[in-house]
């Protein structure tokens, strides 16, 4: 209804003003057609006047009239009013001028009417340009809704993106997992004597743990060149190695047979690749949540004497916080405090330094 009546008030105020021009132009055409009847009525000669009939003293004279005034000696008629005007100030068409009277009335209704035309047009050029505002606006609005949906789009898809990465990736962490269970499975002593019952599984890890910790519980100091240039460290390799050499002697039976351990770095690699979309830490519990106590043991023992990036994926992961050291020997847990950081049995500090703070704190 605001719109109908701002429409109708303009289509008024319109009318109105062309009323006003046409009035004017028709007023000024008017005053120019009457104005020549104005002078030539205003210029009529005057009412005859009286004469005086004059009569002679002497007989046989024919008496004659004569105006009360006399006329000019340099005059034939007697003038008007106008005619003096005319012969005082110029000649009575230059005193007219009606041509140019009409020409500049004409022009100045035109001169008014092209006013009123850029007016109309102005308002019409303003109205337009407060539309194309209105309109811009409206398209701006428009634009930022649709980038805020475009964006929440955006941040959905990528959201579910995220999730089906998750999804994949503990998808296929799982069926690892899996393969790693029957991999340790299928791991069992073949001894030389058949009576000899049989290994495998947990009972494969712990036996290697047990025969390998024993070597964690000989003295480091004592021994014979060259292993007494050794440090504390290689010293505690170069037995554990030799232990191990032992044990898959006897038993005819080690971890390289079905590339055991070697598949855990294969696991490690995947999860170290994926780090952005996962939570590393319930990544990490939940692989650490199928292995035993024995196989944590085999797992370190074997990294420190046949791979290093497996020794560093147990630092960077904390792969050995699991372990159960109270139920260790006092000279295990030593000898693996040796051979790792303390990273390995523990989770990184944050990175920030609130930790410093709680430390120094009374």
């Amino acid at each position: 209804m605001s719109e109908t009546k701002k429409e109708n008030k303009k289509l008024k105020s319109g009318h109105i003003e062309l009323i006003f021009i046409s009035t004017g132009i028709c007023l000024i055409i008017s005053i120019w057609v009457l104005f020549p009847r104005y002078l030539f009525w205003k210029d009529s000669p005057p009412p005859e006047q009286i004469t005086q009939i004059i009569i002679p003293y002497k007989p046989g004279v024919i008496p004659k009239t004569e105006p009360t005034v006399p006329k000019s000696e340099d005059e034939e008629t007697e003038k008007t009013q106008f005619q003096a005007i005319g012969d005082q100030f110029g000649a009575f068409g230059d005193s007219y001028g009606s041509l140019n009277t009409l020409f500049s009335g004409l022009a100045f209704a035109f001169l008014v009417a092209s006013l009123y035309l850029q007016r109309k047009e102005l308002q019409a050029q303003r109205v337009e340009i407060a539309d194309q505002k209105e309109e811009i606006k409206r398209g701006n609005d428009i634009a930022d809704g649709q980038r805020i949906i475009t964006q929440q789009q955006a941040d959905l898809i990528q959201e579910q993106i995220t999730e089906s990465q998750k999804q994949n990736f503990y998808s296929q962490l799982f069926k690892f997992l899996d393969e790693k269970n029957r991999k340790a499975s299928s791991l069992s002593f073949r001894y030389n004597y058949e009576d000899l019952h049989s290994h495998s599984g947990e009972e494969f890890f712990k036996a290697f743990s047990l025969d390998l910790t024993r070597a964690l519980k000989l003295p480091v100091h004592g021994f014979r060149p060259p292993y007494a240039d050794l440090s504390a460290k290689a010293l505690l390799v170069t037995i554990i190695q030799d232990k191990y050499k032992n044990v898959s002697d006897s038993t005819r039976a080690n971890f390289e047979e079905n590339l055991y351990f070697e598949y855990f770095i294969f696991i490690f690699d995947f999860i170290d690749k994926n780090p952005h979309h996962i939570d590393l830490n319930v990544v990490v519990d939940t692989f650490l949540s199928y292995l035993t106590q024995h196989e944590t043991l085999c797992m370190a023992f074997y990294a420190v004497i046949k791979s290093e990036k497996l020794v560093s994926y147990i630092e960077k992961f904390s792969l050995l916080k699991k372990l159960n050291l109270e139920s260790l020997d006092k000279y295990v847990v030593n000898g693996l405090k040796t051979l790792f950081t303390e990273r390995a049995f523990s989770a990184a500090e944050p990175e920030d330094i609130s930790f410093i703070l709680k430390k120094n704190s009374p």
